[in-house]
């Protein structure tokens, strides 16, 4: 257990309770990404240039990554969820209603802080609430939970941008951050209050270095890291790309979008329960390398396949990357002494930001001097490979 004390509860919350919390994490987030990179085609008309902004957007995101440790550190992770998941639905509401341009930028570089804090704290309550059932079951049911509300996002998100816009998604967002808020609420968590600290930038600033320090000196950390960074820099290509390749350079409608999405969201659900029983027979480091080694060679068939055909592979690829997510946060948290869980869960998330900066920087490029969206692809095969490389070398424990 980590040195939070949690004070209060309802009697009958456990480590599935904060799994479920997955549901509201993954349904909000999946209607923003569902319509994200069409809503900044709408503001930017050329897809070269959203993925330069995404990439800068990111880079924000990292720096914010890295400051998290100290979140934690100040406050407790009780509070911190309650005011992140409100901030978020509040943020949320304002964008669905944003009529310049201007405005729906400003909100959305400022919705990036609480969104990392509720994607950040639920580990961590699972982190907590493991010693009873382990975090390898809480996980399973954490990305099942996550992917459920993943699955169901793309057919509404693109209902309302079919219906009232591309921007009105945010209010289905919204209204899901608002229930999640009340039903935290039903679990009547309260933790012992941390006694306040004055800000002191620059001991702040040392702090946040020594984490990260810390974090890098551990072997395996950095290969968990590497291995984070790749998987998501697979992302890209689901939450930028596929949108713009599937409606702009395939004329399928956003209907067809949404329905597709919510395909590809079916894989994770399956993986998310099976995959933690397979790892009792198979190494996670083998399960993870075979993931990436299988998306890589489904990546480059989608580079020239057009049409239908290319909606199947869209969907067996993410049966690949299913193979990886719901075991890739495991390595940090087996590689990690558990009182440190809440000062390095920032550095290691950064790693689910940092290739959103350079991923994009390096499509867009692909993309200015080709012309063709779809070469991105290869450039995802060819991090899958150097992924399942990294996953190999990784020395899992006994």
């Amino acid at each position: 257990m980590s040195s939070e004390k949690y004070v209060s509860m309802k009697k009958s919350v456990n480590g599935f309770s904060f799994a479920n919390l997955g549901f509201f994490y993954g349904f909000g987030n999946a209607i923003i990404n569902a319509v994200y990179s069409l809503v900044l085609f709408d503001i930017f008309q050329n897809s070269s240039i959203v993925g330069v902004y995404t990439s800068l957007s990111y880079g924000l995101v990292t720096l914010l990554a890295l400051s998290t440790g100290e979140f934690f550190r100040r406050f407790t992770k009780t509070r911190i969820f309650y005011v992140s998941i409100l901030t978020a639905g509040i943020f949320a509401f304002m964008m669905a209603f944003s009529i310049k341009p201007v405005t729906f930028i400003v909100l959305d570089q400022l919705s990036r802080l609480p969104w990392l804090l509720i994607g950040y704290s639920i580990p961590l309550f699972l982190a907590d609430f493991s010693k009873d059932v382990g975090m390898n079951r809480l996980s399973g049911r954490y990305y099942t939970w996550l992917n459920i509300g993943a699955a169901l996002a793309p057919i509404i998100a693109m209902f309302f941008a079919e219906n009232f816009g591309n921007r009105s998604a945010y209010f289905v967002t919204s209204a899901v951050m608002f229930i999640g808020f009340l039903y935290y609420g039903s679990y009547h968590l309260v933790s012992q209050e941390k006694p306040v600290k004055k800000l002191i930038p620059k001991r702040t600033v040392r702090s946040i270095l020594n984490n990260v320090r810390l974090f890098f000196k551990n072997s395996n950390l950095r290969k968990a890291y590497l291995i984070n960074c790749g998987y998501f820099a697979s992302t890209i290509i689901s939450s930028i790309y596929i949108p713009i390749i599937i409606v702009g350079e395939n004329g399928f409608s956003k209907e067809v979008l949404g329905y597709l999405l919510a395909a590809c969201t079916l894989p994770y659900i399956f993986m998310a329960t099976i995959m933690p029983i397979i790892t009792k027979k198979i190494d996670k480091k083998i399960c993870i390398a075979a993931g990436f080694l299988i998306s890589a060679v489904l990546a480059v068939f989608a580079s020239f396949v057009k049409g239908y055909a290319l909606l199947g592979i869209f969907v067996a690829w993410d049966f690949a990357r299913a193979m990886i997510e719901p075991l890739r946060d495991l390595l940090f948290f087996e590689s990690v002494n558990k009182f440190n869980t809440s000062r390095l869960i920032g550095v290691y998330k950064t790693g689910n930001n940092v290739p959103r900066f350079i991923f994009p920087m390096v499509c867009a490029g692909v993309i200015a001097i080709t012309g063709v969206t779809s070469l991105v692809w290869i450039v995802s095969a060819i991090v899958a490979v150097i992924s399942a490389i990294v996953a190999m070398s990784y020395s899992s424990k006994k």
